[in-house]
């Protein structure tokens, strides 16, 4: 007989739903009538033996989207200071806040490999925040400097954020990666997102303000 942990750390169990991913129903911990492991001729090993996968969708978003986004915004950014790019107080503004950005997607990929409990949460914070951010130079586009194609991909880059963003909300592979136990942003990374994205926000403002009063 197996035990109840010993399903919970299979990557088939779905943990938001307490089901097994191949019966869609609740296990009920019977090494014997567990498909997964009789196909295998084996019985069900100990929890050490388990380890959970990511689903191909999230590995894309982590390596990709996460890992080499990372790499290509942080040599963008230091090319913006080599060519002093750089030079006001609305570019500095722009250049904390794409770090920011950075950090913010490495720690949320950090958080994935190491399974912390606010992993999703941070993945969902990201995914939010560059929509916003997004929808801002969007925006910015189609006052300031309209141009077809700059809105084209700006509209492609909005919807395949807010697809990933749905995935992992509604994903109960993605749920199954990660502990359910104090599930959630940690008080510390709240404050400092709220902090940092509120600060840009008023930086934007006044900006504009400055451009429209001449």
């Amino acid at each position: 007989m197996a035990i109840a942990n010993q399903c919970e750390n299979c990557d088939k169990y779905m943990a938001e739903s307490g089901a097994c991913y191949d019966t869609r129903i609740e296990p009920n911990y019977n090494g014997e009538e567990c498909l997964r492991f009789r196909e295998k001729g084996m019985s069900a090993p100990a929890p050490a033996m388990v380890k959970r996968s990511f689903p191909g969708l999230l590995d894309l978003y982590l390596w990709v989207v996460l890992g080499l986004g990372s790499v290509s915004k942080s040599m963008l950014l230091v090319g913006s200071l080599v060519k002093g790019q750089v030079h006001n107080w609305m570019t500095c503004c722009d250049a904390l806040f794409k770090l920011f950005t950075i950090i913010l997607s490495v720690y949320t990929l950090f958080a994935f490999i190491k399974r912390k409990p606010d992993a999703i949460a941070l993945a969902k914070a990201q995914l939010i925040i560059q929509l916003a951010l997004m929808f801002v130079i969007t925006v910015s586009n189609l006052v300031v400097d309209f141009s077809t194609a700059i809105l084209v991909r700006n509209v492609l880059t909005m919807a395949w954020n807010a697809f990933l963003l749905w995935y992992i909300c509604t994903s109960d592979q993605v749920s199954a990666c990660i502990p359910t136990e104090n599930r959630g942003l940690m008080k510390r990374d709240v404050i400092i997102i709220v902090v940092v994205c509120a600060t840009y926000g008023l930086c934007i403002l006044l900006a504009a303000g400055a451009s429209l009063l001449g």
